[in-house]
């Protein structure tokens, strides 16, 4: 019998284990997830959804910053930016909040522009790409100036 000492004892401790994991499982996983039943949500906590609306929106769509900021919405809604939403490059609406006048953060800098306009062979070739600041700066026949950015020669509102 003492030969199958080892085997007893690993097995009982499986055993524990699948126990403790149970209990823990028990209360550590929400009434609403997943099972309703029938595995009707599957890996899904039923009340998420509910949850998720009742959150303040953190994003309100370009139609919300028009209000305020007519004469960018329309240099915007004419140009080849005209199907980016003001928060694409100026970030959630959440910061500019309430009627306050915090500033919206200003997304001007080379690598938020380089986001969509690096140069990506997955990219249709007329959409317009760089390989760098740097040797996109130097093709205009500009030098590269310290502090310089995108915003140095282009308007976002209005990019040519």
């Amino acid at each position: 019998m003492k030969t199958y000492d080892h085997i007893i004892r690993f097995t009982l401790l499986i055993i524990v284990a699948i126990i403790g994991f149970s209990i823990v499982r028990a209360y550590m996983v929400p009434d609403s997830f997943g099972m309703q039943g029938s595995y009707t949500y599957a890996y899904y906590r039923a009340e998420s959804a509910d949850e998720q609306a009742a959150l303040p929106p953190a994003y309100q769509g370009t139609e919300h910053c028009a209000d305020c900021h007519a004469p960018q919405a329309s240099m915007l809604q004419a140009n080849a930016h005209a199907q980016l939403d003001c928060e694409s490059c100026h970030g959630s609406f959440k910061a500019h909040n309430n009627n306050t006048k915090d500033r919206m953060a200003v997304g001007d800098t080379v690598d938020a522009c380089m986001l969509c306009h690096a140069d990506l062979r997955a990219r249709p070739a007329q959409f317009p790409q760089i390989e760098s600041f740097a040797a996109h700066v130097a093709q205009q026949g500009d030098e590269l100036l310290p502090g310089m950015t995108c915003a140095t020669c282009h308007d976002p509102h209005a990019p040519m």
